[in-house]
């Protein structure tokens, strides 16, 4: 039962990563930006919980904002990596 309850939570931190990165990288495009958007979970109370994102793109006052205030991700836990490739 252990077994299977952690691949679960596995699974579902994943889920949570992939959709909010995704819904991080859709806010950024509005706001005409666009890079990679890598998302880490933490877990509260057996909950995984969007913990920290990385992106790979100038940094945006806006967008990052709009992490702190609709995501729960504060500055602190947003890392910017404006040149990823060099």
């Amino acid at each position: 039962k252990k077994q299977y309850e952690d691949k679960n939570t596995e699974e579902l931190k994943s889920i949570i990563a992939k959709a909010t990165a995704a819904y991080i990288s859709d806010k950024a495009e509005s706001l005409g930006q666009e890079g990679e958007v890598t998302v880490t979970t933490k877990e509260r109370d057996g909950v995984p919980y969007p913990e920290e994102v990385e992106l790979t793109m100038p940094y945006d006052a806006e967008l990052s904002r709009y992490i702190t205030t609709e995501l729960g991700i504060d500055a602190e836990h947003q890392l910017w990596r404006e040149n990823a490739y060099g």
